[in-house]
């Protein structure tokens, strides 16, 4: 009983005061394989069974026990100049420790692990993750820190686990010459559709060289084939984003999710979150409250499940997953296509950033839409009664606290477009409480800007909706992009800083994708075949007048990739784009012809 009370079981408990250990072992020993002799003492007696324990980053750890002349002989091989720490530990002992000095011996090679990564281009969804059922090229680089080069140096693996495959097991490194590194890429990794998501199945790497070899274990991460809930966890904030347009909690069948938290371990401030879409009160798309407290809309479907990518923007997590309008009584066949990222900067690790390229699919164009985020932010979930709500045009945000602790405020930030905000604070006794509820008419006014305060009036149970509109989606493809933040902090004045750092961090990392987003429209004399593509893309251009064409391709991050041209002058143009080592994706063909300046968004699947 009293060793569970302490914690461990196994926790070594001091029955009577204890009595020091003396360590005796020589101050320097020189690098190289060698038996070190260790005597220790208690007051100038030996000490039988003391554990001794000799250990050098990545070089060395042995231990061993004394005998009853309180000796013992630890066989080390440092490889390195640096130091080598000694302890002894024992039974109502304190322990002793001290660090030997290891001088340049005779030269020699030591070989240690230093990353592995996956490229899985052209499985089904390629991320840079290894998830069930995929097989990806295993990348593995190694380091020298020794002293001397290992020549012909040979790599096995041998997976640890038995549903991780590597059919061809061993690659050839070379020479590693000192303080260099060496990596392959010829090894192929499977991992079969059995094995357990988010799991990390360890790999057990040997190299031989013509002077040594050595052993070491690495992990490789195992992706989720798809989520409809997933978090972004920066630290010191973390959001769950669903794939069906909710935001927080996934309501569809049960409640899945966790909000949105300050610290990791913190309750959630969030009740229920939406993005939603609307060009009047006949179609109006989101999930968020409807004509009862207790219900909610359906209207976003799931089109793609979420997926943990290889992170872009600079940021450290990246979501992506896909959501359409197939629940609305009147779809228009929207699809949005949603990312969300998080980063651990200093100072920038206190928002989530989502970002929604919402595209017309149908042959009709929609204009006059509105986008927006209406929250419900329960600041305390078990107060929501004494909550304030605000706004300030200047952030282009709506934000919430409770009045009883008043160290934490959450809202939420228009980042992009710059076409006009709408802030609001929505009461509950006014649109959620009563019978009519929140309805299509009332939604669409808000995205509007003409339902809500600019500031509560009373503490209370509140919401608040930030939108931005309106815009036109022409059809076939045409797309506009919109973003977010769910941004948290401790006070009024750092939330408001926290809003301004995060515009700043979106518009240096992600901002540069806007304009071709704004411009994309049906463009006069441009058609592409096929749209999505899968090997080549034609692409036909009649101008007005005859004229030669200039086609710069862009991915979705902004980078110049390919340029086409048609120099001859002429009113018909074909230009064939045969992308060979692209990823899949979207990306924007810019043409420029005469006066005319032109934008199509194509997609290239693989």
């Amino acid at each position: 009983t009293e060793f569970n009370l302490l914690g461990d079981p196994t926790l070594d408990i001091w029955s009577e005061p204890p009595t020091q250990l003396c360590l005796d072992v020589q101050d320097t020993i020189r690098s190289g394989s060698q038996l070190l002799h260790v005597r220790v003492t208690e007051s100038g007696n030996p000490v039988l069974g003391a554990l001794v324990c000799a250990w050098k980053n990545r070089e060395v750890y042995d231990t061993s026990h004394t005998n009853s002349s309180g000796i013992v002989n630890l066989q080390i091989h440092p490889v390195t100049i640096g130091s080598l720490s000694i302890t002894a530990t024992g039974h109502n002992r304190l322990p002793d420790r001290k660090i030997m000095t290891v001088i340049a011996g005779t030269p020699e090679p030591l070989i240690t692990f230093l990353h592995a990564s996956i490229n899985d281009q052209g499985q089904h969804h390629p991320n840079g993750i290894l998830e069930p059922g995929e097989t990806g090229q295993l990348i593995l680089a190694v380091r020298n820190i020794g002293t001397a080069s290992a020549a012909n140096a040979r790599l096995t693996l041998h997976p640890i686990v038995t549903n991780i495959l590597i059919p061809d097991s061993t690659a050839e490194l070379g020479t590693i010459p000192a303080g260099d590194t060496a990596a392959t890429n010829s090894l192929i990794v499977t991992a079969m559709p059995d094995i357990l998501p988010g799991s990390d199945p360890g790999i057990l790497a040997h190299i031989q060289s013509d002077e040594n070899e050595w052993e070491f274990t690495f992990a490789l991460h195992i992706g989720f084939p798809g989520r409809v809930t997933a978090e972004i966890d920066t630290t010191a904030c973390a959001l769950t984003v669903t794939a069906r347009g909710a935001i927080g909690f996934d309501n569809e069948d049960t409640r899945e999710g966790r909000g949105f938290r300050l610290q990791e371990t913190d309750t959630s401030s969030l009740n229920i979150a939406s993005l939603c879409l609307g060009n009047s009160a006949d179609y109006v798309v989101d999930r968020f409250y409807t004509a009862s407290e207790t219900e909610l809309d359906h209207d976003w479907t799931l089109n793609e499940s979420l997926y943990v990518m290889a992170p872009a923007w600079n940021s450290r997590q990246f979501l992506k997953g896909a959501f359409t309008d197939a629940g609305h009584p009147h779809p228009e066949n929207i699809l949005v296509v949603q990312r969300a990222l998080g980063t651990d900067e200093p100072d920038n690790d206190r928002f989530v950033i989502l970002v929604y390229d919402i595209i017309n699919r149908g042959t009709q164009p929609l204009d006059g839409l509105y986008a927006g985020i209406l929250a419900d932010f329960d600041v305390t979930a078990t107060d929501r009664f004494h909550d304030l709500a605000q706004t300030s045009t200047e952030c282009r945000t709506a934000y919430m606290h409770n009045v009883s602790i008043g160290n934490r405020f959450c809202g939420v930030k228009l980042l992009y477009p710059d076409i006009a905000s709408h802030l609001a604070c929505i009461d509950h006794s006014l649109y959620i409480y009563p019978d009519s509820g929140l309805s299509d008419d009332m939604k669409f006014r808000w995205l509007k800007g003409e339902l809500g305060l600019p500031g509560s009036d009373r503490v209370y149970n509140w919401s608040v909706g930030v939108s931005a509109g309106p815009f036109d989606l022409h059809e076939n493809n045409s797309a506009q992009r919109v973003a977010f933040a769910f941004v948290a902090a401790q006070d009024s004045n750092s939330y408001l800083a926290t809003c301004r750092r995060c515009q700043e961090w979106f518009n240096t990392n992600v901002g540069i994708v806007a304009p071709y987003m704004s411009r994309i429209r049906k463009p006069s004399g441009l058609t592409v075949q096929p749209n999505p593509f899968t090997r080549s893309l034609t692409i036909h251009y009649h101008p007005d007048s005859p004229t030669s064409v200039n086609i710069e391709v862009y991915d979705a991050a902004g980078r110049l990739h390919t340029r086409l041209t048609s120099s001859e002058p002429g009113l018909e143009h074909t230009l064939i784009w045969s992308p060979a080592n692209l990823a899949a994706g979207v990306y924007f063909l810019e043409v420029t012809a005469k006066d005319t300046d032109l934008v199509q968004r194509v997609i290239l699947a693989r």
